[in-house]
């Protein structure tokens, strides 16, 4: 039984999503490639996924509307309820959802996301 909800999703072409996110003042923590990325560097970071909170959404599409282009692209904002933040982590500047959150995002992503998520459930849930 699948207890999974999920996040209401806007894909957008953002030119440096990266370089966006280290300059916004708005709440966000990534998910996916590039977090998967910055703990453990098994994934290439063919796209930047990254959760904002819900009442921050008009924010958040006034920036895409100045500096993106809709519809399909390199970049998914995603919106979840505030939990996604919980123990939410800082690494190399960038927040980043907790392990157990980034463990389930790449699960539901498949492909060589398994595999990544399969090397973070070994490096922190595994035998210490």
């Amino acid at each position: 039984m699948d207890q999974r909800i999920e996040p209401n999703q806007l894909e957008v072409s953002l030119q440096q999503p990266m370089d966006l996110l280290a300059e916004t003042d708005l709440q966000y923590a990534l998910t996916t490639y590039q977090a998967e990325n910055l703990q453990q560097g098994f994934l290439f970071t063919s796209t930047t996924d990254f959760y904002i909170a819900p009442a921050e959404i008009n924010e958040w599409l006034a920036v895409v509307e100045e500096q993106g282009l809709l519809g399909g692209g390199n970049t998914r904002i995603r919106v979840l309820d505030d939990h996604v933040f919980y123990n939410r982590q800082v690494v190399d500047g960038f927040s980043t959802v907790s392990i157990p959150q980034l463990i389930l995002d790449l699960l539901g992503e498949g492909g060589p996301c398994e595999e990544a998520a399969e090397k973070l459930i070994d490096a922190y849930h595994g035998d210490q």
